[in-house]
C-alpha cells in the first residue's frame, strides 16, 4: 500500500490525496529438482489494485497542472536461467 498526501502543483493548485495498493505473486523454482522446470520463476503483478483515477503534479513544460496516471495495469514475467 502506498499512500500520498495532496501535492502542490507549480499552477498553485493541488492534487487530490490517494491510497494506491499493488500485488505481486511470485514462484520460487519450479519443480525444484526437475532439471526442464527448475530455472523457471513465475511472476504476476497487478498494480492499482482497485482501478483508483489519480494525478501527479505536472512541470513547467505540462499545459495541465496534474497529469492522469494508469488505471489498473498487469505485468506476467516468465524467467528463464539458462
Amino acid at each position: 500500500m502506498q499512500y500520498e498526501t495532496a501535492r502542490r502543483t507549480v499552477y498553485k493548485t493541488s492534487t487530490k490525496a490517494r491510497l494506491l495498493a499493488n500485488l505481486q505473486l511470485a514462484t520460487t523454482p519450479l519443480a525444484q529438482g526437475k532439471k526442464p522446470l527448475k530455472n523457471f520463476q513465475l511472476e504476476l503483478s497487478v498494480n492499482n489494485l482497485f482501478d483508483n483515477t489519480f494525478q501527479m503534479p505536472g512541470g513547467v513544460e505540462h499545459r495541465q497542472a496534474g497529469i492522469t496516471q494508469n488505471r489498473r495495469h498487469y505485468r506476467i514475467k516468465v524467467q528463464c536461467k539458462l
